[in-house]
């Protein structure tokens, strides 16, 4: 939910340059949801495709508006400006937030909404009110790190139910769903860019999540400019993660691959308890020069090293 135009560590689909061959294959739409681009991209012959569209466009902007950490009306606004006193929320809200504390536990904190060290142990939540309470003096809640990840997976809700089997939505070039063998029939095929911008491979992502995180930054301005900052910060003492390296998460849950891809950027590394919570996911995680340590075998089973061409 970053209003930026991210770059850095993030991805550039190749799948762009395969679909040109096939223009008759597949048509997208592109609208900007979460201070960011939404591409979706399905069959150009599937019969319902404007509703799938509609309703996909109309998914993301409904958790845009109760997650939103700057609307002053939104959910989350509320509860953050709340001080400490009791908030009525709507029921997916809730939900949220009990997926959120649950997810900080099985991160060791080092992902945590509240962006404080076990903040989230401080959230209050009562379900039978409808309700939920921030201690006053936290800072306001940020779901920047799992926001797009929810939407998305509100998304397959909507392209199973329309019966959708081949499909690719890009949130941001950082946050991935795909369904079916894509434009070339092998998956969809998306470069995946270092901490410096550079092509460190190629992922053929078919019929799961992607999201993708870096400790690196990089914002282009209009001017041509470009500026580099370290955006993650070590919850435990507050400090900036300097390191410079790009994690690349693969599952079937699009919140579980961005809460993981958060929180292996932050740590560096995927711990036994990281990796005993999120078992169905696989992690790459590379530096300047290619992989930090070797992607797990369900990683590179997806992973082509090198430019991919």
């Amino acid at each position: 939910m970053n209003r930026r135009l991210l770059a850095a560590g993030f991805l550039l689909l190749l799948c762009s340059r395969a679909l040109a061959g096939t223009a008759d294959d597949f048509t997208e739409r592109t609208e900007w949801v979460m201070g960011t681009a939404l591409r979706i991209v399905l069959p150009a012959d599937f019969a319902g495709g404007d509703a799938v569209f509609s309703a996909c466009f109309a998914e993301a902007r409904r958790w845009d508006a109760l997650l939103s950490p700057w609307r002053p009306d939104a959910p989350l606004t509320r509860l953050s400006a709340a001080a400490g006193e009791w908030v009525v929320m709507p029921a997916d809200v809730l939900h949220y937030l009990e997926r959120a504390v649950r997810d900080a536990e099985r991160t060791g904190h080092v992902f945590d909404i509240t962006l404080v060290w076990q903040g989230s142990t401080r959230l209050e939540i009562d379900r039978e009110a409808s309700r939920a309470r921030l201690p006053a003096g936290l800072e306001p809640l940020d779901p920047g790190g799992d926001g797009k990840g929810v939407a998305l997976d509100a998304m397959v809700a909507i392209l199973d139910k329309s019966g959708v089997t081949d499909a690719l939505v890009d949130f941001g070039g950082s946050s991935f769903l795909a369904r079916g063998d894509g434009p070339q029939s092998e998956g969809w095929p998306l470069a995946l860019l270092g901490p410096a911008g550079e092509t460190v491979g190629v992922l053929i992502l078919a019929d799961a999540a992607l999201s993708v995180s870096s400790t690196v930054q990089r914002d282009h301005h209009a001017d041509g400019s470009l500026l580099e900052r370290h955006h993650l910060r070590n919850l435990r003492n507050g400090a900036p993660v300097t390191a410079r390296r790009t994690v690349a998460v693969i599952g079937p849950s699009a919140v579980d691959t961005e809460v993981l891809s958060t929180a292996v950027a932050i740590a560096g590394v995927v711990s036994p308890t990281l990796k005993a919570a999120f078992p169905d996911c696989a992690v790459g995680i590379f530096g300047e020069n290619g992989p930090l340590v070797p992607p797990d075998e369900a990683f590179t089973a997806s992973f082509r090293g090198g430019s991919g061409r």
